[in-house]
């Protein structure tokens, strides 16, 4: 994907730009700011820089190796859009029915994540593996 997200690092669309950007974002955990024409360069130098690092940890999510507990752990994000996404996430991968109300009282949030947490514990996900209803997707 990354050779994708750096080709529209250059397109005319800012939309695109600023799209493209904020997904190597997610992947990588590293901001830049993609308004400067010179995006692409400083994400390839910056890539280039990091590369062992990224080979290390393999398929990752804000600059850490993807996980399901890092999904958990999302659950309780100042922000209600990212809250929601997470779970949607949780649910697909994982098969799994757990509540959370991402937009519902604080104390709720606790509990729900707590126990989507419990739950996590007791399977066998492994880091840096997507799933898709509990199965391992290649």
């Amino acid at each position: 994907a990354i050779p994708i997200l750096l080709d529209q690092c250059t397109h005319r669309d800012p939309k695109r730009t600023q799209a493209a950007s904020q997904a190597l974002e997610v992947l990588t955990g590293h901001f830049e700011q993609s308004s400067d024409i010179m995006l692409r360069t400083r994400w390839e130098e910056w890539l280039m820089k990091n590369e062992g690092r990224l080979q290390r940890l393999g398929l990752m999510r804000n600059g850490q190796t993807y996980s399901l507990e890092f999904l958990v752990e999302q659950l309780g994000h100042d922000s209600p859009v990212v809250r929601l996404n997470c779970y949607d996430e949780l649910v697909v991968a994982t098969g799994a029915q757990l509540p959370f109300d991402g937009r519902g009282p604080w104390r709720t949030q606790v509990a729900q994540r707590k126990a989507w947490s419990i739950w996590l514990k007791k399977q066998e996900f492994k880091k840096g593996q997507k799933y898709f209803k509990g199965e391992p997707l290649l």
